[in-house]
């Protein structure tokens, strides 16, 4: 899978189109909810491209913790912050968490799961 086509990196700042947003829902995730389309005037960004992008710039661990803590649309510009050592978050641009990720054990590189190594496990917690 091409992440890059779901979102844009401008020096760290992640952003999401709604026709990006929606394909990535409908065509990655299976996820045909109404509020992912492009033409609802509720729309929000998926969570698993939230996810994803997370995954792909920070890596994986074998003991995750993943917090889920608002929407956004594409209107909206997110980066990470490092909040600890095995603290990260998605924040918007008014530095309010949208997303954490508390890695319990040393991260592993996505590299590692793309190579299906048995002993990556991990598990999520709303």
């Amino acid at each position: 899978m091409f992440l890059d086509t779901y979102y844009s990196d401008k020096n760290g700042e992640f952003s999401f189109t709604r026709e990006q947003a929606s394909n990535f829902a409908k065509r990655i995730a299976g996820d045909f909810n109404p509020i992912h389309d492009e033409d609802n005037k509720r729309f929000c960004v998926p969570g698993d491209l939230l996810f994803s992008v997370l995954l792909a710039n920070v890596g994986i661990s074998q003991k995750m913790r993943v917090s889920f803590a608002g929407m956004i649309n594409e209107t909206t510009q997110l980066s990470i912050a490092t909040n600890s050592e095995s603290e990260l978050s998605m924040v918007d641009e008014k530095v309010r968490t949208i997303y954490t990720y508390l890695a319990l054990v040393t991260l592993l590189m996505i590299k590692i799961l793309l190579h299906k190594s048995p002993r990556v496990t991990f598990s999520f917690q709303a």
